[in-house]
């Protein structure tokens, strides 16, 4: 039991550490990097490129790395364009409706008017780039 609480190197519970990292994570990690479409970070003079040229910082989870630079770089982008077309369509929204209200045209219950349920029907197109550049 003592060699199981012992974090020393060589200690029996660095061994199975590493063995299982090797035999279970190590596979895994494979598959979801070819799924993923992305390339461990390469060694060059010492430090850590990675796919995107950029020095890596040192981890011991480089795919979690490699997926929040991806995130960064390829989603993030794409996504800021996205929220500006949604704050700009929202805004049309409101002053669809204000306008609407102000002429006198109400509809009915809670649904909306044939503008701006035209209107609303455009928010999944803005979001479609988002959803594209998040799937594998």
């Amino acid at each position: 039991k003592d060699e199981l609480k012992s974090w020393a190197q060589g200690s029996l519970r660095q061994f199975l550490r590493s063995r299982l990292h090797e035999l279970l994570l190590v596979p895994l990690e494979d598959q979801m990097l070819a799924k993923a479409g992305l390339e461990l970070p390469t060694i060059i003079d010492g430090s850590m490129i990675n796919s995107f040229g950029q020095q890596a910082p040192k981890s011991s989870n480089q795919l979690l790395l490699l997926l929040v630079a991806h995130l960064r770089q390829e989603v993030r982008p794409i996504m800021d364009v996205a929220v500006k077309k949604e704050e700009e369509l929202q805004r049309k929204i409101r002053k669809t409706e204000k306008d609407e209200r102000a002429k006198g045209i109400v509809a009915l219950g809670m649904q909306d008017t044939k503008k701006v349920a035209a209107l609303k029907r455009q928010r999944p197109e803005i979001w479609e780039d988002t959803q594209r550049a998040l799937e594998p």
